[in-house]
């Protein structure tokens, strides 16, 4: 595999962990399958996200690509206002309420379980395009760690397969132990990851 390549793999995958860290509404919804052992369902979801998140990947990530590479300024925007967008993400996210809207976690889990294949897949497709974290990664955290605004196919992809196996890592982090040990993950558990990627999110700001 191309060094350049290899090279991009440790910061996407630590910058994506700690976007999929943060137990929110889709995750929340995917841990509530775990507990009552839906893993179909868990599986018909996942696949219908990640598809419909691959495609907002190469769509947005290729429209970067029309950008010049030496146009400076549109780059140093770029990654100020991912620093900003997300040390804000990470002050807001410590200042709310720390529970999670029961509603919309029973919405979600709702489709996922009562809709037929192609609801589930535009349900997941909504929540893919909807997601404000996912549009400052790729558009404004990615491009700034990698001190690029063009991408060939093959490093969309590589990033893409990058992001996904931290997206793997994360939720069967979560989801496995709840497979075994069913109502383990008690709610101040849960507090406590939010506070630590919180903080995570507020350091990628600075950072970059």
């Amino acid at each position: 595999m191309d060094a350049s390549l290899l090279s991009l793999f440790m910061p996407v995958f630590l910058v994506a962990l700690v976007h999929m860290v943060k137990p929110g509404p889709y995750i929340m919804a995917i841990t509530s399958l775990a507990v009552s052992g839906k893993w179909k369902s868990i599986l018909i979801f996942w696949l219908s996200e990640a598809t419909a998140t691959t495609i907002v990947y190469l769509l947005l990530l290729t429209g970067l690509s029309i950008i010049p590479q030496g146009f400076g300024m549109i780059f140093i925007f770029i990654k100020s206002a991912a620093a900003i967008l997300f040390i804000t993400i990470g002050f807001n996210n410590l200042n709310k309420e720390l529970n999670i809207d029961p509603a919309a976690i029973e919405a979600t889990k709702e489709k996922i379980t009562k809709a037929v294949f192609l609801q589930t897949i535009g349900a997941a497709t909504f929540m893919a395009l909807s997601n404000p974290f996912n549009i400052v990664l790729i558009i404004g955290i990615i491009p700034a760690i990698t001190d690029s605004t063009s991408f060939t196919l093959a490093e969309i992809l590589f990033i893409r397969l990058t992001t996904l196996l931290a997206n793997i890592t994360v939720l069967a982090s979560y989801c496995l132990p709840l497979f075994l040990l069913r109502k383990k993950l008690t709610p101040s558990v849960l507090k406590k990851i939010r506070y630590v990627a919180s903080f995570a999110m507020i350091g990628i700001g600075v950072y970059i």
